[in-house]
């Protein structure tokens, strides 16, 4: 399970944000996980869950929110937002598109306590 490895990854980039901050207790970190990211949210969250179970992230809560996918077409230079799994243009039905969005995963925000 990839998920594991994900959940330990945004442990260490949280805790290398806020180490300058020794008093401050992490509440919530949001996260963007594109659709073609391959990470299962259910998965991602018990693995998370498990890896702060006793620490001093314990109390942080994870937030995670899809991002679909987003092409942009070749042909006649257009967005399109993909509801499915169809790599065309809604716009003129070219299938000569790059992906720009979807295949991220990124920690967006960090929000803490500050006990000072």
């Amino acid at each position: 399970m990839h998920e594991l490895s994900l959940a330990q990854r945004i442990t260490e980039i949280v805790r290398e944000s806020v180490k300058d901050e020794p008093l401050s207790t992490v509440r919530t970190i949001s996260i963007a996980v594109g659709e073609l990211a391959n990470v299962n949210a259910e998965s991602l969250m018990f693995a998370f869950e498990a890896l702060v179970d006793g620490t001093d992230l314990q109390d942080a809560s994870l937030n995670i929110t899809s991002v679909p996918v987003e092409i942009l077409c070749l042909s006649c230079d257009k967005l399109s937002t993909l509801n499915d799994f169809i790599f065309q243009c809604v716009h003129c039905g070219s299938t000569s598109t790059d992906v720009c969005r979807g295949r991220e995963l990124d920690v967006t925000s960090i929000e803490v306590d500050d006990h000072t």
